[in-house]
Formats: C-alpha cells, structure tokens, sequence
C-alpha cells in the first residue's frame, strides 16, 4: 500500500537529483503535509528534507528537519548522519560529532568514520584557541570587541569592522582587552531569511536580552556581572519580526526572521546614504499642458481618414471578427473558407450546419483548383 504523500515524494527526490532544490522543497513539504493529516510522516520525508533545506543554506531547518526524523524513528542512520552534516555545517562540532556515532553504531561506514575524525579535529582545534586567548601565549588570537550601532562609536574605538559589526583586537596583544566579551558575529541570508549569529560556546536564555522589531535588532548578552555584549542594528529592509525563530545551541545564539520581501539585500544594516528608488509611472505620449488634443485619438483619426476601396472594407471586417463571439468568428472563417472566399457569414446556426457553397459575382463563374490543375473546363 502506497504511502501518503508517496507520489509528491518521489518527485521532489526527482527535483533533487536535478539540483532544483527550490521546488524538492516545496514538494517534500506538501508531501508532509499529507502523510501528516493521515497520521503520522515517515521519518525519511523529513531527511530528505532536512538535506534539501541544507543544499538551500537554511541550516538551522535543516537540523530541526532531522531532529524530527530522529523523534519519529531513532533507528534510522541516515537521520543522524543527515543531522551530524547539518551540525557540522553550522559549526556545532560537539552535537554533530553525538549524531555521527548514532549513526556510526547504527550502521558503521567509512564515511561516518570521516566524519567523527574531522568533528574531534574541530574540537581539539576549539581547545587550543581557547587555551591561547585565555593564557596570554605568545600567539595571540584576535578577540571580538562589542558591535557597533554607528560610525561615530566605531571612530572613537578599535577599528570598525565589517558593514558595522564587530571589529578585532590589533595583532599586537597578547591577551583580551580587560572586560572585553568573547563574541563573534556572523550573519548571512537566504532569498527569504535572515539569520544572525553569536558566537559563543554555552550560551544561555537567562542571558540574553533580545528585542527585534521589524526595523532593527538589538541584543544584549551577559558573560558574567562585569563583562556584556551589546548589539544594535538598523535592518537594510523591513523584516516580519512577529515570525522571529530563536534557537540556543551549545556553541553559538542564532536568531531568524523572514524578510518582507523576498529579495537578495545588499548588505546586514541599512546606511543613512542608502537611496530608496520610487517607481515612476512614464506616460508613453508626450502632453502638452496648453493643448487639451488627445494625440493618440488623431493618430488613429488620421489613419482612418486614409483608408480607402479595399483596405477600408477589410477594416470593417477586421473589427466584426474582432468584436465578434467565439460562434460568430467560427461562423465568418467556416463560410470565407469553404465558399472560396466570396462568402463571408456570421450566424453561425446557419453555416454550421450545411457546407457553404461559393457565390461567384455576376458574369463569373466558380472553379475548383483541382479542376485547373487536371485542365477541366
């Protein structure tokens, strides 16, 4: 018995295999949402699109996709494995390495065995910078300094950092300044999200102080009682903030949100020099405010005065069949067809039913082609 949602299934794993991740996505979401009203998803619906969510770069949905599917069935390895690459993605070293030995001891590969090798590469790597920042060696780590909320606050510190964000500690030191918080920021975006990330192992709700509004963000991060982290920006376009997603992770904070539109910005924050383009609608003739003429109505004035013989009764034809209805065009074709073009009908009850014999002028007489061509006379 095919499952619900079955046929939408296979062909978003066809959208896939074609790199058209967009529609899988839709497809696999559809194909969800009918498995979902009959009971209960298989958990391969969700892996499948955890990874298109992952191909797409919407990576926190990716993970909360394979969680899913690790609740609904907590023997499938590829749900684990699909959750440990999601991790991995995001830099969550710690729960990817715990999802890729489930899945390992589920079922053992050699790619698995990679994956646990680079997560406790990744680790070991985490451990040493941290050691490093923390004793003061010889090798200093550039330290993240506070986010800025303007230029001038950025002029009167250390050196701005990117579009705003948080600059770096020179190379010079050896250590982090006193009170200043170990935080990294990072954003990036999707055609239809934002996603900003703070960067800081452990983390917790008790914390933070977060307040996002369509126009803005602001957040405050408290370390301990002598050292906080605040951040304050101003969108470079309006956001839905009422759909704002906040997911606490063991290495960094991440908030998302949907743009008001679906549009790819330029950059994170909206600069005071920024230009709002404002369509303007172009009248396709030139008006003369002295002149009260329609100059389109004497262009086709003009053109009608110059028609004349023929050209002025294939007009008047044009305009019956163009005003006329589907029966009445139907009828005019029929009749100019099968009399040889020497009648021209629109009633359509009339021609419809007989086939419509030709009617030559006066003094003419009617002849078939096929009669010319055998030299009939």
């Amino acid at each position: 018995m095919a499952r619900e949602g079955e046929s939408e299934y296979q062909d978003a794993n066809s959208q896939f295999v074609d790199e058209e991740y967009e529609d899988a996505l839709a497809l696999y979401t559809v194909a969800i949402e009918k498995a979902s009203k009959a009971g209960v998803p298989p958990a391969d619906y969700y892996v499948k699109r955890s990874s298109c969510h992952h191909k797409l770069g919407n990576l926190t949905d990716a993970v909360a996709d394979a969680k899913k599917a690790v609740d609904l069935d907590d023997s499938n390895a590829n749900a684990y494995r699909t959750q440990g690459v999601a991790c991995f993605t995001l830099e969550e070293y710690e729960s990817a390495l715990r999802a890729f030995q489930k899945a390992n001891a589920i079922k053992s590969t050699k790619a698995l065995k990679t994956w646990i090798r680079k997560c406790e590469a990744e680790l070991e790597d985490e451990e040493e910078e941290e050691e490093e920042v923390g004793g003061g060696g010889p090798a200093a780590t550039p330290a993240v300094v506070p986010a800025v909320s303007s230029r001038k606050e950025a002029e009167g510190g250390a050196e701005k950092g990117t579009e705003g964000f948080p600059a770096t500690v020179g190379q010079g030191s050896n250590s982090l300044p006193k009170g200043t918080p170990r935080i990294r920021f990072d954003w990036y975006q999707t055609v239809t999200h934002v996603y900003l990330e703070y960067y800081s192992r452990g983390i917790r709700q008790e914390q933070t102080d977060i307040r996002v509004t369509d126009r803005g963000s602001e957040v405050t991060i408290r370390e301990n009682e002598h050292v906080e982290y605040n951040s304050d920006i101003t969108f470079f376009a309006p956001v839905n903030s009422a759909d704002l997603f906040t997911e606490f992770l063991s290495t960094k904070l991440v908030l998302r949100f949907p743009k008001r539109e679906a549009v790819q910005w330029l950059r994170l924050e909206k600069l005071e020099d920024d230009i709002r383009v404002i369509p303007v609608e172009v009248k396709e003739t030139p008006t003369n405010p002295f002149s009260t003429k329609k100059w389109d109505q004497l262009v086709e004035e003009e053109e009608e005065e110059k028609l004349e013989g023929d050209a002025a009764l294939n007009k008047v034809f044009q305009d019956i069949y163009g005003r006329g209805s589907d029966e009445q065009r139907r009828a005019m074709m029929k009749s100019f067809t099968e009399s040889g073009g020497t009648v021209l009908s629109t009633n359509w009850e009339d021609v419809g039913a007989r086939t419509v014999e030709g009617t030559p002028p006066d003094g003419l007489e009617m002849k078939k082609w096929s009669d010319l061509e055998l030299g009939r006379t």
